[in-house]
Order: structure tokens, then C-alpha cells, then sequence
């Protein structure tokens, strides 16, 4: 709790909107590791009320979406992560792109719907090569032709999507 509680200290009123916005993100980051998700999705939320700039709205959009992508929440997962598909699109971000569609994939595999979540996960990897990324082909292998093993996969998957998390945000 201190770290959050010196960052509750600060009073929006005496922040430019750049620096809000970064503390907002800071506190967000620390609420979702502490699980506290609605916290860290309305510390989000604040930042994205903010006149900020496209790329760092499409990063707290994506942000959302991963609470919701972790939380097994697919619906409001992709309500965000497309907005943030929409964003990086028009800056033709395509680490962004390729974000989107591992996610998907690992939203798609949460779901059981195996050959989709394939398919996006074959789309982040060929990307994420295209443009710098290393990490993204590790994954891949999760999603094969046989689903047998799912409590196994499904652990893997899990463990998955918190190393593709951190390693998005290092790449970006």
C-alpha cells in the first residue's frame, strides 16, 4: 500500500494532463498487480479522460483490454482491444496490430475456439518478426492441431498472457 498511497497524495487539480496521465498509469500498473482490477480499470479510464495523444489512448484502451482478457471477460476484452486496433491502425503502429490479434488469440483459446485462436496468434507472430519482436512465436505452439491436455494448455496459457503482457509493454 505505500506506493499507492503516495500516489493517491497527488491532487489532479495541480498536474498538467501529460503528468496525470502517467500517474494514472502508475497507479493503475500497481492496482492490477495487487489484483485489484476495477481500481486499476478506473485509474485507466481517468487517464483516457485526458486530452493525451492517440498512442498512449490506444496503450490505456489496451491496458483495459488485457484486465478483461485476464479476468475471462471476452466481450468487454474486445470492446477495448478493437478500440485500440482502431487507433493503432490509423497510426500504422503494427506492434499495436499485432498486440490486438495475440490477445484475440488468447481470447479465442479461453473460449475453446482453437483454429481462431491460431489463426491470430499466426498473425501477431509474423508482425511482431516483421517489425523487432521475439516472443510472440513462444505462444504459438499452445494452440496446436490436438487440444488434448486443456487443463494443461489452459495453465500455459495463463502463464502466457503474463509474460506476453510484460513483454508488449517493453517492446512499446
Amino acid at each position: 500500500g505505500g506506493l499507492l498511497a503516495q500516489l493517491g497524495a497527488f491532487q489532479k487539480k495541480f498536474l498538467p494532463s501529460d503528468h496525470w496521465a502517467a500517474l494514472c498509469k502508475t497507479t493503475g500498473d500497481a492496482q492490477q498487480i495487487r489484483g485489484e482490477y476495477q481500481a486499476a480499470i478506473e485509474s485507466y479510464l481517468a487517464a483516457l479522460a485526458e486530452p493525451i495523444g492517440d498512442a498512449a489512448r490506444s496503450d490505456f484502451l489496451r491496458s483495459i483490454a488485457l484486465i478483461y482478457l485476464k479476468n475471462g471477460q471476452y466481450d468487454r476484452m474486445l470492446e477495448y482491444a478493437d478500440q485500440s486496433l482502431e487507433i493503432d491502425q490509423s497510426l500504422d503502429r503494427q506492434i499495436g496490430i499485432a498486440s490486438y490479434h495475440h490477445h484475440l488469440g488468447f481470447a479465442e483459446f479461453g473460449q475453446g475456439h482453437l483454429e481462431p485462436a491460431r489463426e491470430h496468434l499466426v498473425i501477431a507472430e509474423r508482425i511482431a518478426h516483421e517489425h523487432g519482436g521475439q516472443h510472440v512465436a513462444i505462444h504459438i505452439h499452445i494452440v496446436g492441431e490436438d487440444a488434448g491436455g486443456w487443463n494443461a494448455q489452459r495453465h500455459v496459457f495463463q502463464r502466457g498472457v503474463s509474460i506476453v503482457v510484460g513483454h508488449w509493454r517493453d517492446v512499446e
